[in-house]
């Protein structure tokens, strides 16, 4: 029983270590895009792409310290029978928020993509944050894959079986 337990407590640590490093590179990431959009911001460019970059940027670094700060002020305990009930009745409010700011985040992409493609000079005047906003809409490109290949599966599971099948776990750690 304590050899179990001494590898659940080493297994829970070494998946906090590799959150925590994925946290760090996305920090890095996030800021590294701040100081470009800075150091980019009195160029020429004719679309507003520092700002698209720059929001981008500011709102994954709030999501990733947001996540880093609920990670490390979290409970170690389980939680009672009482803060379980909480928990359920809070994730549906979060799960509302998760839908709006995903609905946020794929019109804020829908726009920057727009931007992207109506801007001519930009490309020449400010290469690095030009380049930047390229890779923001890669994986914006991304996201909005993976969101139709899961609304299609849905639609099929529908179709073949006649009701619709979903299973959503939200899990507290």
């Amino acid at each position: 029983s304590a050899q179990f337990s001494a590898i659940v407590s080493i297994r829970r640590n070494s998946e906090r270590l590799r959150a925590s490093r994925r946290r760090t590179a996305l920090c890095w990431l996030f800021t590294f895009f701040l100081l470009e959009v800075r150091k980019n911001w009195d160029l020429p460019c004719d679309a507003p792409l520092h700002v698209f970059v720059g929001a981008v940027a500011a709102l994954g670094l709030a999501l990733t310290l947001a996540d880093f700060f609920n990670d490390v002020f979290m409970d170690p305990m389980p939680p009672t029978r009482a803060e379980q009930a909480a928990l359920r009745s809070s994730r549906k409010r979060r799960a509302v928020v998760y839908g709006w700011l995903l609905l946020a985040v794929l019109v804020w992409g829908a726009l920057g993509t727009l931007w992207v493609r109506t801007s001519t000079q930009c490309a020449r005047t400010a290469p690095q944050l030009y380049r930047l906003a390229l890779l923001t809409l890669i994986a914006y490109a991304a996201l909005v894959t993976v969101i139709c290949v899961v609304i299609v599966m849905l639609a099929l599971d529908f179709c073949c079986s006649g009701r619709l099948r979903m299973v959503v776990v939200f899990e507290q750690k």
